[in-house]
Order: structure tokens, then sequence, then C-alpha cells
């Protein structure tokens, strides 16, 4: 007789797993739609970029299992927070195209969506190690997270000289 109320084999673990974080990541972009609004996507996508490149990195080093599915768990919810973000960036820089321009996104983001897997396969039969996996992530939210910074001052120095309208990406 066995002790243990619930036995999982691995593959129902990791599908437990898999729904949990899809679950979780998908209703938390509600929280990130309302944390946009009120702070301004700029805030948001940036916090979100770090957050799963900072969650994501300590994974790549092989840490425990535990730790690692509260970090990925961290992570896809930064993501969830982030693509509300992205997407109430359309409205503030392109109010006449939301549609067309949220099409772009999407479509890109679906590009992303086959590419990066792609990546991490690579850098796992590159190496050999299961962990280098979520680096390419971590190198494009890195990334992002840089650029927007670079975009974001320019554009705010562009509005501080008035050479183009304020965007009120930022809340007044």
């Amino acid at each position: 007789a066995t002790t243990e109320i619930y036995t999982l084999s691995l593959h129902d673990l990791f599908r437990s797993l898999a729904t949990t974080f899809t679950f979780s990541a998908s209703l938390i972009r509600m929280v990130g739609g309302k944390l946009s609004d009120v702070l301004g996507a700029r805030y948001v996508c940036r916090f979100s970029f770090l957050t799963i490149a900072l969650t994501l990195t300590p994974v790549a080093f092989g840490i425990p299992v535990s730790a690692t599915v509260v970090l990925v768990f961290l992570a896809g919810l930064a993501m969830g927070i982030g693509a509300a973000g992205v997407f109430r960036y359309i409205p503030d820089y392109y109010a006449e195209s939301v549609g067309v321009v949220g099409g772009v996104v999407g479509a890109l983001g679906g590009i992303g969506g086959f590419f990066l897997p792609q990546l991490s396969a690579w850098a796992k039969a590159a190496t050999g190690s299961t962990y280098v996996q979520v680096l390419p992530l971590v190198a494009l939210a890195a990334l992002a997270a840089g650029l927007q910074y670079v975009v974001v001052r320019r554009i705010a120095k562009a509005e501080a000289l008035g050479a183009v309208p304020h965007s009120h990406a930022y809340p007044e």
C-alpha cells in the first residue's frame, strides 16, 4: 500500500505545470492591462522584460527543480503582464491604425513563437545542455529592455523639444 494520496507520472506533472503556467500567464494579462493604463506601457514593458531576464537567468545554471518551477512561473506572469503592456502601446502611438498595428504585433508574436523554440533547440544541440535552452529568451528579453530604454529616451527627448506630439504613454 502506498501512503501517497496523489501519484502523477512525470509526463502528467509537466502537463499540469504547463497548463498552470499558460492559464496564469493568460489571466494576469488583465492585471497587466490595468497596470499599463495606470502606470503607462513604458514602465510595464520595462518591468516585464527585466523580470523575464532576471528570473530565467538562474535557470540556465541548473538550479534545483523547485526553484526552476517558481522562477519559470514568475517569468510567465511577467510575460502575461508584458503582453498587455505591448498592446497598450498601440493606441498611444498609432491611434489611427490600432487594428492594423495590432495585427502586425500579433503576427510578429506568432513569428517569434515559431523561431524562439527553434533557437532554444539549437542552443541545446550546440551545448548538449538542457539548461541553456532558456538563454535565447533571456537574451531577447534583455535586448528588448535595452532597446526599449534607448527608444523611449529618444522619444521623450523629442517630445520635450516639441519635435513630436506628446504620446500620452506616460500618465500625466
